[in-house]
C-alpha cells in the first residue's frame, strides 16, 4: 500500500474514533437528570395574589419573589414576601421581609428577617423595623414579641413587642418603650 493511502486511511480511522469518543462523552452529559431544587409540591416565581372586597376593590395583596407550596403541611415557604394592606380609610401599608411562611389552613403568615412596615401614602413617612412578625391576613392584624424600631421624620422609638391593626391604622407598642425626638432641619 502506498504511503499516501496509509496516511489517509489512518487519518480517517482516527477521525472516526475521535468522533465516537466525542459523541459518547457529550451524550453522557445530557443523559444526567437535573437535580431536584426542593421537595415542594408546587413552585411559583414572581407571584402576586390579590384579595378583593364585594365592590371589586383590592383590599390586600401578597407578592413574592419565590413561593414553594408543601401539600402535606398546607404551608408555603416564601422568599422576599411583599404584602400590601389597604385600610378602611384608604391608606396603604407595605410589609416586606427576607423570608416568610404562609399557613393556608389559618390564612396567617410569619415574616422573618429584616421585616419592614411602611405607611405608603402619607406625608409622615412612618417606617417600622423588626425581625419577626405574625400576621392574620384576613383580619389585617399583626403582632411581634421582638424589638421594634418605629422611625418617623422627627422621632426614633424602640419597644419590645408590638400589635398592629392595619384596617383601623392602630399601632400599639407593648413594653419598654423609649423615644428620641429630634428637630427636623428640612
Amino acid at each position: 500500500m502506498k504511503r499516501r493511502t496509509k496516511v489517509a486511511l489512518l487519518a480517517t480511522l482516527l477521525s472516526i474514533l475521535l468522533g465516537i469518543n466525542y459523541w459518547h462523552s457529550s451524550t453522557q452529559l445530557t443523559d444526567k437528570k437535573p437535580e431536584k431544587i426542593s421537595n415542594a409540591d408546587y413552585y411559583f416565581e414572581n407571584v402576586v395574589i390579590k384579595n378583593f372586597n364585594s365592590d371589586g376593590q383590592i383590599t390586600s395583596q401578597l407578592g413574592a419573589k419565590k413561593m414553594e407550596y408543601f401539600k402535606k403541611t398546607n404551608i408555603s415557604q416564601i422568599n422576599l414576601p411583599d404584602i400590601i394592606f389597604k385600610s378602611k380609610h384608604s391608606s396603604k401599608w407595605q410589609l416586606t421581609s427576607a423570608t416568610g411562611e404562609l399557613d393556608h389552613n389559618e390564612n396567617k403568615i410569619r415574616l422573618n428577617n429584616n421585616v419592614s412596615i411602611i405607611e405608603l401614602n402619607t406625608i409622615r413617612k412612618t417606617n417600622i423595623l423588626t425581625e419577626l412578625l405574625y400576621i392574620d391576613l384576613e383580619k389585617k392584624l399583626a403582632t411581634t414579641p421582638e424589638v421594634v424600631k418605629l422611625l418617623t421624620q422627627t422621632t426614633h422609638t424602640t419597644s419590645r413587642g408590638m400589635n398592629a391593626d392595619f384596617e383601623l391604622e392602630i399601632i400599639e407598642l407593648t413594653s419598654l418603650v423609649e423615644s428620641n425626638g429630634f428637630k427636623n432641619e428640612l
